[in-house]
């Protein structure tokens, strides 16, 4: 899943985009109406605030950073830390 969804402001369509493109200080357009997304940590977006999420979780999971334990159907994330 190193595609996150993403949901346009403007038009509401949803799209996905490599996790690597979704970064604060960094944009998109949307593919159906061409408007500039501007991935903000402190932006009013909620789906904005989602995405940086998504892909942030994303890539801690890949990097080793925070284990997923899934039991019960729920998703359960913890830190790992060094000892």
């Amino acid at each position: 899943m190193s595609m996150i969804e993403i949901i346009c402001g403007k038009c509401t369509e949803i799209f996905k985009e490599h996790h690597s493109k979704i970064r604060s200080g960094l944009s998109v357009n949307c593919r159906t109406c061409a408007q500039p997304i501007v991935f903000d940590s402190n932006s009013e977006d909620l789906n904005i605030r989602k995405a940086l999420a998504a892909a942030r979780r994303f890539r801690l999971q890949a990097s080793g950073e925070i284990q997923t334990h899934e039991s019960a159907g729920s998703a359960d994330i913890s830190l790992q830390t060094a000892s």
